[in-house]
């Protein structure tokens, strides 16, 4: 183990040592050492202060901390952000978000964790201040109102393998009731600067589950009657849940000291709001736990993490753009693209994108900030901290030759593909999307539409490993056309927020598994399926937790898994077969 963490004690020890002499040195030269060890002091604090100021930021300046005048390994700098709105000064918009910073010789250990910590920082505070700027993107609902929006950040272990922190968010309206804050934790290999994920905890899965579940059987007892609802199989809920997330690698946990950690938030392992937070001795899962990553407990978080505060300039605010706000369009500009860097730099209003054949491999743009990428329109989005399409209207993205389709893909399994944030009005045609990873790992969607409207797509190919080949989040109007969707493995649609008009026109479903194929039980919407095909997918055809009557089929063709499901829960859903009401 590495002991650079220790080194700026040893060199203060060696330096004082030299400058007595000995051991043996007088009383008088004992009290200058200590006076020049408090002028010393009085020197770091200065320095630290004064790197803590300089990391102000201007007007629409990315954040970014460059790690010097910092005494302990990483400081946690929390940014007060406050925006104001020239047209409506009544209006108050604060907030915070934190900053980390990796000190010169910490960076110098670990170059890669010191990169990978500054993309994030920058990418939590674009994110956090943006939200600020646009009064969380909502409109006001009351002449005199306020936002408030906070993100803290905890670390709950720092040593020469894992780096972990806490993440909790906290937001409210003045207008409206308040939201309850969510919390998160965020794991990074410190060696190789990687983002980690639940399967770098677990040498073997098989039992996990069942041991997780009965935690929180024994942790909330006055629950239980709660927590062992079935499903229709005979398996808690709770179980099938927490049994996903091991297999598919999304577990929400972490080890710290000597037990394994894990915060199920609401919603994801019942139907309720409510939070199942447990703790594990790590001795009693050595048959499940990678000792790669057991924590090594020499030394205190405390002694290798400060937090201090930093209060920013104030923004210029400006209220979101609703639809009928949306610039008008205009004749859309013709680009040939041949390469993802290309493709990328492209995306802009009133454009009209043609993709040459073959393969667009753009993971170095969606998982994280890229420098060679100069587009205001490609940045941070709202959903899994990925970077996609956003504040995009009237552009079509199309394949050149429709027989030899281009292929959109990236590599990692936990990202979705392409993503439209606040978009309208775009097209994709002739396209295959797809994650290039294996099959069955898949945990992210492929083509997700979020806060957008008017999204059509003709002879789309969106194949697994996908969990859902699409997802909708608050957005209406959503066409897509002689398309396929196939082997992802959860699903074939996810819709939440209220997205509406979501519709399928002669379109195949083919190959999805294992969860809800239609996920619409928190989602208040219309579905529309008209001649599209159903074969061999695997799981609940829809939602039961849905309210009724929201999809409707219209000469849709089943195979014989779907069609029970759909006969047995018929009143569920309108069905149309040959233009007549079945």
């Amino acid at each position: 183990m590495r002991r650079r963490f220790f080194m700026p004690v040893l060199m203060s020890l060696t330096l004082a040592l030299s400058a007595c002499g000995s051991f043996n040195s007088s009383l008088d030269d004992e009290d200058e050492d200590i006076e020049d060890e408090d002028e010393d002091d009085d020197e770091d604090e200065e320095e630290n202060n004064a790197a803590t100021e300089g990391t102000d930021l201007e007007d629409d300046q990315t954040p970014t901390g460059s790690g010097k005048g910092t005494q302990k390994a990483v400081t946690i700098a929390s940014h007060k952000v406050t925006a104001e709105f020239e047209d409506n000064e009544n209006l108050t918009s604060t907030g915070s978000y934190p900053e980390i910073i990796v000190n010169e010789d910490f960076m110098m250990d670990y170059p890669k964790f010191w990169a990978a910590m500054t993309t994030f920082s920058d990418s939590i505070g674009e994110s956090a201040v943006e939200d600020i700027k646009t009064f969380g993107y909502g409109a006001p609902g009351e002449d005199e109102a306020s936002y408030h929006y906070d993100i803290e950040a905890e670390v709950l272990r720092l040593d020469d393998k894992v780096f972990t922190a806490k993440f909790e968010e906290d937001y409210d309206w003045s207008y409206t009731e308040d939201y309850d804050p969510y919390y998160y934790y965020v794991n990074y290999d410190i060696n190789t600067g990687k983002r980690i994920w639940s399967d770098a905890f677990f040498a073997e899965k098989e039992g996990l589950a069942q041991v997780l579940y009965d935690t929180v059987v024994a942790t909330y007892p006055r629950e239980k009657d709660l927590i062992n609802e079935t499903n229709e199989e005979g398996i808690p809920i709770a179980l099938d849940y927490i049994t996903s997330m091991v297999d598919y690698d999304y577990l929400p946990c972490c080890i710290v000291g000597d037990e394994l950690v894990i915060h199920f938030g609401s919603y994801s392992i019942m139907d309720n709001d409510n939070f199942y937070d447990i703790t594990i001795p790590v001795d009693d899962l050595k048959d499940y736990l990678n000792p790669d990553y057991i924590e090594d407990t020499t030394g205190n978080v405390e002694d290798k993490v400060e937090y201090t505060e930093v209060i920013d300039d104030t923004y210029e605010g400006k209220l979101y753009i609703y639809e009928d706000e949306t610039p008008e369009n205009e004749e859309q500009e013709e680009i040939h693209v041949s390469t993802p860097e290309e493709l990328v730099n492209a995306i802009a209003p009133n454009t009209h994108i043609i993709l040459e054949s073959g393969k667009y491999d753009i993971s170095d743009y969606v998982l994280e900030d890229n420098p060679d990428v100069d587009n205001e329109y490609w940045g941070y989005t709202s959903w899994w901290g990925e970077y996609g399409v956003c504040n995009v209207y009237n552009m079509t993205i199309e394949g050149e030759d429709p027989d030899d389709r281009p292929e959109i893909v990236i590599k990692s399994a936990f990202y979705d593909v392409f993503v439209l944030d606040q978009c309208s009005n775009i097209t994709l045609n002739n396209l295959i999307i797809g994650h290039d990873a294996k099959k069955g790992d898949c945990s992210a969607n492929v083509l997700a539409v979020m806060n957008s409207n008017g999204i059509t797509g003709n002879n789309l190919d969106l194949y697994g490993c996908g969990a859902y080949g699409l997802m909708c989040m608050a957005s209406n109007g959503v066409y897509l056309y002689d398309s396929c969707i196939h082997d992802c493995t959860y699903g074939i649609v996810e819709l939440f927020d209220d997205s509406s008009d979501i519709c399928f026109y002669d379109c195949d479903f083919i190959d999805n598994r294992e969860y809800t194929l239609i996920e619409n039980g928190y989602n208040i919407g219309y579905i529309y399926f008209t001649n599209c095909k159903f074969e061999g997918n695997e799981g609940d055809l829809f939602s039961l937790y849905a309210e009724p009557d929201y999809i409707t089929f219209t000469d849709c063709e089943f195979g014989d898994e779907e069609r029970e499901f759909l006969d047995e829960h018929f009143d569920m859903v309108i069905y149309y077969e040959d233009g007549g009401a079945g």
